[in-house]
């Protein structure tokens, strides 16, 4: 069976024999698209077009084709029938899904979006451990080193996928009372992005819970040192009043439940309730503003000059 690793730096096999040089290659670079494009035939002009912009078109066809062959080669030292895998016509080409294969990528896709709308405290044992296992797929991003504008797009998506896995297993585990694995997966969250503070705030209480007094105070001080360094943002009011009450032991945990703190990414909250924040964003809107400012003046300085190019070429 033909196995693809698309996280990370990527692996292919056919049959536990190692396919060479996937996926450095640019013919492996079209299998990886082709895997990743929704199970959709790609036309060869759009291969083109993606692959070799830079050529005329009889110029990137031929390399295409090339490609394709080497493709089928590799696929051929591995024992591997190319004719079971591919589909190449005159005017498109596609991956045969039905044929046996496995890509980590896929399995990890399946179950998170099947997932992703569940809270995690409402899941039970087994779809936690089943939640977990995929997300274990996720061993880096998508292709590391490739930084293709299609690669980059599935990247992004992938890795907020992930995030969304991440916070759903530590919503579970606090709600279950396995406070350190909810603290692992919190700080997988912040090893990504370390500017939300709803994790920070989280991973505070799972402290609290297990009686950590150093390591909440470390947190918030991470929490107040990250925000103000990477956002110029200082924490917001309820960040702060939760974390002085928990130094004074008179924060109330909620009964095992996540408290419900009601942002995903920090600028959004931010934007409706921080002073602090609407200041910085109006100045760079400002900043952005005076800069098409300038654009507008210097294009139609272009175009002056310009008319006055053609009406001196005209007379002459």
């Amino acid at each position: 069976m033909l196995k693809l690793k698309f996280f990370g730096t990527g692996h292919a096999a056919y049959n536990e024999n190692i396919i060479p040089g996937f996926p450095r290659q640019q013919s492996y670079q079209i299998l990886c698209f082709l895997l990743l494009s929704h199970r959709r035939p790609q036309l060869r002009e759009t291969l083109c077009s993606l692959f070799w912009n830079e050529y005329s078109s009889p110029v990137a066809r031929k390399y295409l084709r090339n490609a394709l062959w080497r493709l089928r080669q590799s696929f051929e030292s591995v024992n591997a029938n190319p004719d079971d895998y591919f589909m190449m016509e005159e005017d498109c080409v596609s991956f045969i899904f039905s044929s046996p294969y496995w890509l980590d990528v896929e399995a990890f896709e399946n179950t998170l979006t099947h997932y992703q709308s569940m809270r995690g405290e409402d899941l039970t044992a087994n779809q936690a451990n089943e939640l977990e296992r995929a997300i274990n797929l996720y061993t880096g991003d998508l292709l590391e080193g490739n930084y293709e504008d299609w690669c980059i797009y599935e990247r992004e998506r992938l890795s907020l996928l992930y995030l969304k896995g991440l916070s759903c297993l530590m919503n579970f585990h606090e709600k279950n009372g396995s406070y350190k694995n909810g603290l692992d997966f919190g700080q997988k969250i912040l090893d990504r992005d370390n500017t939300r503070e709803g994790v920070h705030l989280q991973m505070m209480r799972l402290y609290y819970r297990i009686g950590d007094r150093d390591a909440l105070i470390n947190q918030y001080k991470q929490c107040r040192q990250v925000l103000e360094r990477e956002l110029n943002l200082q924490p917001m009011k309820e960040t702060t009043n939760v974390y002085h009450m928990m130094l004074n032991d008179q924060y109330v945990l909620p009964e095992n439940k996540p408290l419900n703190f009601p942002i995903e990414h920090l600028a959004a909250y931010h934007t409706t309730v921080s002073p602090s924040f609407v200041e910085y964003a109006l100045d760079k809107l400002q900043k952005l503003q005076a800069i098409l400012d300038d654009t507008s003046a210097e294009m139609h300085q272009l175009e002056n000059i310009l008319n006055n190019a053609l009406v001196q070429s005209k007379n002459s």
